[in-house]
């Protein structure tokens, strides 16, 4: 999972400055609830680019995960969730963070989660709720979920294992809020194994519309003793997603 990002602040015209600031996610325990984990996001203080002699200042840390809203418009308080995955890309002419985790929803299900935060402003950045991207089996959030994302031309790419599934993957433009139709698939090597831990080049290269993005994953298999670690492209076409090889 991607943890730490660089992006250069924008002016207020959208245009990249030499200007950076470092963002961070990560989880821990929920102070006064020591059994609920939280996913906290921190930003740095503006630093010079390419400057030698500065170091990184944090601002104060944000909870991101303490409220959450599920398909059916239902909110969702101080639930555990962990294992977050960041990037920060230009929403319109507004920088924006998407942060993706995973949260607990019952003993054998979890639930993925993105919270979409404006991180260009000169205050501190402020809390935004949690939006509901889909179910995924298996109990231990450990082995299964752990999400990860992509910045590519047009959209994000996500990609986090399931139990049951095999490997899911999705894509949906900066705007959007959940994945339309076509824009879910899911896969295994071999119906009989288990897929897991994916993961995903974190920025396609965006000045020149690349609108794909590589996916790697571990893989169990029923025909040798070790695992396996397979590759694939994921591409948008437009109505639907789907994977591929390069020639």
């Amino acid at each position: 999972q991607s943890k730490l990002i660089m992006s250069p602040v924008l002016d207020a015209e959208g245009n990249e400055t030499d200007v950076i600031r470092y963002h961070l996610v990560y989880f821990k325990p929920i102070v006064g609830y020591p059994n609920t984990n939280g996913v906290y996001y921190r930003r740095s203080l503006p630093i010079n680019k390419d400057c030698m002699e500065e170091n990184i200042i944090w601002e104060p840390e944000i909870l991101v995960s303490d409220s959450t809203i599920d398909e059916g418009g239902r909110y969702n308080n101080l639930v555990s969730c962990d294992y977050p995955s960041i990037v920060v890309r230009k929403d319109a002419d507004t920088l924006k963070a998407f942060i993706v985790f995973s949260c607990f929803k019952n003993r054998s299900r979890s639930f993925i989660v993105e919270t979409k935060l404006n991180v260009n402003t000169s205050g501190l950045v402020q809390d935004r709720n949690g939006y509901d991207l889909g179910l995924y089996n298996g109990n231990n959030r450990a082995e299964w979920g752990n999400p990860v994302i992509n910045a590519s031309s047009n959209g994000n790419y996500y990609a986090w294992s399931d139990s049951t599934a095999g490997i899911v993957a999705a894509w949906k433009s900066p705007d959007a809020l959940r994945f339309q139709a076509g824009n879910k698939i899911n896969f295994k090597f071999s119906s009989g194994n288990k897929a897991q831990h994916p993961s995903l080049n974190v920025y396609s290269d965006i000045d020149n519309n690349e609108d794909n993005c590589s996916l790697v994953w571990q893989e169990s298999s029923t025909e040798i003793a070790r695992n396996r670690i397979l590759y694939t492209r994921l591409r948008q076409n437009g109505t639907s997603l789907y994977k591929y090889l390069s020639p």
